[in-house]
This record gives C-alpha cells, sequence and structure tokens, in this order.
C-alpha cells in the first residue's frame, strides 16, 4: 500500500480547481478533525478531481493528491464518502472509480491510526 502522503504528478495539478465536495469529519476515535475537499479540475480526457486533507483552519494535513477518475463525481451523491470501509472502527476515503453494467468499483485509502495517515488500498472494491 502507498500512502496518501505522496501526491500523483501530472500536468493537471496545475490548473486552479473548482470547489465540488467538503466533508468535515473525526476519523478516528482519538484522532483530530479532518477537512476533506475534493475538487474537479478541468480535463481532455477522463475526469480529473483533486483531493486536500485539511485541519479545521484549512491547513493542509497531507499533499494534494490529483486522481484521474473513470466516471464523472459531481450529482452522485456515493461519488466521494469518508465513511469506515474495512470495519476497524475508523473512517476511510471512498471515491466512486468507475461502473459498467450496473456494476460500480471505488478507489478506496485506508487510514491507519498507528501512522496517522491514509494508504490506498489495492484490493477489490
Amino acid at each position: 500500500m502507498a500512502t496518501i502522503m505522496t501526491p500523483v504528478t501530472t500536468n493537471a495539478q496545475n490548473q486552479e480547481p473548482s470547489q465540488s465536495k467538503v466533508v468535515k469529519k473525526k476519523v478516528s476515535k482519538n484522532g483530530p478533525v479532518y477537512v476533506f475537499k475534493l475538487y474537479a479540475l478541468e480535463a481532455m480526457s477522463n475526469y480529473w478531481y483533486q483531493l486536500d486533507i485539511c485541519d479545521e483552519d484549512g491547513s493542509k494535513v497531507f499533499p494534494s493528491v490529483t486522481i484521474r477518475n473513470g466516471v464523472p463525481l459531481e450529482g452522485k451523491p456515493d461519488g466521494f464518502a469518508i465513511q469506515d470501509v474495512n470495519g476497524d472502527g475508523n473512517d476511510d476515503i471512498k471515491i466512486l472509480g468507475g461502473e459498467s453494467k450496473g456494476k460500480r468499483w471505488y478507489k478506496i485509502w485506508l487510514y491507519d491510526v498507528a501512522k496517522h495517515s491514509f494508504e490506498w488500498s489495492t484490493k477489490s472494491s
């Protein structure tokens, strides 16, 4: 698993994002409150998003991550969620990655309490 603290480098990162969705949540019992900001980026193909994770004062806690996506997230209430995905009691990052023939798959970053970080999950979701 790669941690979310290692950003993906693309030419789309240099564009000015437009705010899509903001979720403010405490991800673990004793952890801090994070503000998750998902922005849509203008792109020529596919759909590009930027994810920022900030503290309550708006300062970034982790470097921004640029996400290339197969489907648009706008207008999809379940397209971006902060929720416990693996049943460990901590909230994780869940982003709709694609859908086909009525089936959906998600991009998941699991929260690691010991490391105080989010780690990319390569398991099917």
